[in-house]
Order: C-alpha cells, then structure tokens, then sequence
C-alpha cells in the first residue's frame, strides 16, 4: 500500500481524503497506514493525540495516546515501523506502539 501526503491531503492507495489537521508524516505498514499530524494544530493547553492509524480503506481504526499526560509529549517522527512501531515525542521519548490498538507497549526517555 501507498501513502501519500500534503498538508491536510492524504492518499491512501487509491482513496483519496482531506483529513483535519495538517501531516507531517506518514508510512505504510502492511493494511494500516500511520499518520503523525502536526502537534502545532492542536490547542495548545491540551495533549495533542496526534498519531493515528487507517485501513487500506480510509477508516480510521484509532487515535494514540502518548506516554505522558502532558501537552508536550505530542509525537513528532517515526523511529522504525518494522518490526514494531516506534514514535519519537516531544518530551524526549520514544514510545512502541502496538499496530492494532494504539496502546503504548512501552517508553523509554533518549535525551
């Protein structure tokens, strides 16, 4: 599958659809496609939950949360996607994500 991207435009194979905040990346991994939002384009006083994942047909199947509760644990790059999902955050973090649900599996601080 093939994921592509422009600012609130995303390509998903063929499905094409105007998602709500702007992408600042986005991978494919076998059915799902990973889409990290800018962080910038959430309210500010909150945790931007900004990694999310689709299906092959455009449907969203879940919403991350970050190994903090704070407003600057919001994600920022992919570490690996193979074989486990890894997401570096703004606090200094990278966090494994399990592929199917979204949950954090675990965090380790790298700065």
């Amino acid at each position: 599958m093939r994921v592509e991207f422009k600012q609130c435009h995303l390509k998903i194979g063929d499905i094409e659809m105007v998602v709500e905040h702007p992408i600042i990346d986005a991978l494919a991994c076998g059915e799902y496609a990973f889409i990290i939002f800018d962080y910038s384009d959430f309210p500010p006083e909150l945790q931007a939950n900004n990694l999310s994942c689709y299906d092959n047909t455009g449907r969203s199947i879940w919403d991350a949360k970050t190994p903090m509760n704070i407003p600057s644990s919001a994600y920022t790059n992919f570490v690996s996607v193979e074989p486990d999902l890894v997401v570096g955050n703004f606090a200094g973090f990278e966090a494994t994500i399990n592929k199917g649900s979204g949950d954090v599996i675990s965090s380790r601080f790298t700065k």
